[in-house]
């Protein structure tokens, strides 16, 4: 009866029976709708392109592989980096999809980050290849290297005039004499030979006496490239102290001065000039005690100008000794004047700077000869004086 009356009361009311087919219909239809629009293509949205997603997975790939090699991943990054290699190898290696353009476009270098424009890395494979750290040009020092020629340039030095030279030259000479044969040296156009104050031919005056060198040293300048030879020799008559002043230019012989006294004819002991062993007075002086060229000069200059009190006589060593061929010349020190009348002449012919030995060609009372004045450490060491023989001049 209930029943009866619940469906006799839903025939009796129609407007709700359709309002509830209303709200079934709009359900079906919005459940139907939603699921065609899941199953339709998103035109308005399109699905990433997959060379675009290759391409990022090559580029983080070649960023892990760079990384891996630093050691700076954990090895969670090493899987997922694997993962991409993977990828990237099943795509046939090339992470862009076989596009080209993509690697000309994007460069990398070796640290995984952009890469430099084309010339600096161009520099940088340069210096790479010379075995040189690469350098950008913001990285380019602003202040230019040194170079050699900006540095202060040293005296150039004949290669005929250096003391190695200079020496052979001198013992040349001596051999020419003992020879005779003049033709051996290199003679200048304008060569000068004089002899004890007078001009001389070359092979005449001592080259007659064809004597054989006991004994020699050398005093050499390279900067007048000249030199000066104190001998002993022994000729066809006996044995005579020699002396020699050899300038050159141009490799040639441009002058010479002699200066002899045979052993006969004068006072000489010529046993005393000849040092036993090791010839000290030729002997380099220490660098830290060594003079300059004008420092020995000037003193060589004062020595000579004492003898009549316009300079005081300069310090001498205590063992200085002055031998005029041989024999002791005043009482045989340093500590007295060079005599008691003024120099006629004085003329300072070369310096030898590393054996600070001073040469001056002197005529002193109607006398002419050498002195070679040694000095060290602003004091005199030594003195020979080679010849002796009477003349009015020098000859120069």
């Amino acid at each position: 009866m209930i029943l009866f009356r619940n469906e006799q009361r839903r025939g009796s009311s129609p407007s709700t029976l359709t309002l509830l087919v209303a709200l079934c219909a709009i359900a079906t239809l919005a459940s139907c709708s939603s699921q065609g629009i899941s199953e339709s293509p998103q035109v308005e949205q399109p699905p990433p392109i997959k060379s675009k997603r290759r391409s990022s997975t090559a580029e983080d790939a070649a960023v892990s592989k760079d990384a891996r090699d630093a050691g700076e991943l954990d090895a969670e990054t090493r899987i997922s980096t694997r993962e991409g290699e993977r990828e990237t190898a099943a795509d046939g290696g090339n992470a862009d999809g076989g596009n080209p353009e993509a690697e000309a476009t994007e460069p990398t270098n070796t640290d995984g980050g952009a890469g430099e424009p084309e010339a600096d890395e161009e520099e940088g494979e340069r210096a790479r290849d010379a075995g040189k750290p690469s350098t950008t040009r913001e990285e380019k020092p602003n202040a230019p290297t040194p170079k050699k020629e900006d540095e202060q340039p040293k005296q150039m030095v004949d290669p005929e005039c250096t003391r190695a030279r200079l020496r052979e030259k001198a013992e040349a000479y001596l051999q020419t004499m003992t020879s005779g044969d003049t033709a051996a040296l290199r003679i200048h156009g304008s060569f000068r030979y004089t002899e004890n104050g007078r001009d001389e031919q070359l092979g005449g005056g001592a080259w007659l006496r064809r004597g054989e060198s006991q004994f020699s040293r050398h005093v050499l300048d390279e900067t007048t490239c000249s030199t000066l030879t104190q001998a002993v020799m022994n000729g066809l008559t006996g044995r005579f102290s020699f002396g020699v002043r050899l300038r050159y230019s141009e490799g040639l012989l441009l002058e010479a001065e002699a200066q002899y006294v045979p052993e006969l004819l004068a006072s000489t002991n010529l046993d005393a000039v000849i040092p036993m062993g090791e010839d000290p007075f030729v002997a380099e002086v220490p660098q830290n005690q060594r003079m300059t060229r004008a420092e020995l000069f000037e003193f060589a200059q004062r020595y000579f100008d004492s003898v009549t009190g316009i300079s005081l006589l300069p310090p001498s060593a205590p063992e200085c000794r002055r031998l005029q061929n041989g024999l002791p010349l005043g009482n045989g020190t340093c500590t007295e004047a060079p005599g008691t009348a003024r120099f006629e002449q004085q003329r300072f012919d070369l310096a030898d700077e590393p054996s600070g030995i001073v040469v001056a060609s002197v005529l002193y009372n109607d006398h002419i000869g050498f002195y070679l004045i040694k000095m060290s450490n602003d004091m005199l060491q030594n003195i020979h004086v080679v010849g002796g023989a009477s003349s009015q001049a020098t000859g120069w």
